[in-house]
């Protein structure tokens, strides 16, 4: 949570107060979760903001439609900011495996001593055979090998980032897609008598 709201911790100033749906409507009370429903339009009137924490199934719940459409009719959109639940794991894994790969850099400078320093020799000598004399392409081709070499820490973590990125674009693209062919009428109910 700090990673990703950090920048919003009060630090001295009063902590902001929070209305979550799940919690602070009845869920077993008819009556009672009845009743606060109908304050809806007051606790969000009173918001400052509504966070949206967006999954695949968001827009097919009727209740998070209601909740999405009272704030923008008594607060604005401007008020609503979007976070889909897949961005904090695939930040976390691309952090994870990025730091995976700095360890498999590590490992590979130990089993390797002054790779770099050792092919400075040959590299240049086997450009100049190739491409003929020519000092900017012997600077390119050395240090184009010894980021290759580096490179090759990045491999063993570039399939899972891979797919982790992947999954966050095929995830983002519904989420676009689920937003553009949005119908209300295509929202479930838990309880069929809520439509009314």
């Amino acid at each position: 949570i700090v990673l990703i709201f950090g920048h919003e911790l009060p630090l001295g100033r009063s902590l902001p107060t929070c209305w979550l749906d799940r919690i602070c409507v009845h869920q077993t009370d008819m009556d009672k979760k009845k009743e606060q429903i109908n304050a809806l339009p007051v606790f969000v009137a009173q918001s400052s903001k509504m966070l949206v924490l967006w999954d695949q199934t968001y827009f097919e719940r009727l209740w998070c439609n209601l909740e999405l459409a009272t704030c923008a009719r008594y607060g604005g959109t401007d008020k609503v900011e979007l976070m889909p639940l897949w961005l904090a794991p695939w930040l976390l894994s691309t952090i994870l495996l990025d730091l995976s790969s700095a360890g498999i850099l590590e490992i590979m400078v130990h089993l390797f001593p002054n790779y770099s320093a050792a092919w400075m020799h040959d590299i240049p000598e086997m450009s100049e055979s190739i491409f003929g004399h020519n000092p900017a392409m012997e600077s390119f081709v050395s240090t184009f090998a010894v980021w290759m070499f580096s490179g090759i820490a990045y491999l063993p973590v570039s399939i899972p980032s891979f797919f982790c990125f992947r999954a966050k674009f095929l995830s983002h693209q519904l989420m676009l897609e689920q937003m553009s062919t949005f119908d209300v009428r295509a929202a479930h109910c838990t309880v069929a008598s809520d439509r009314a």
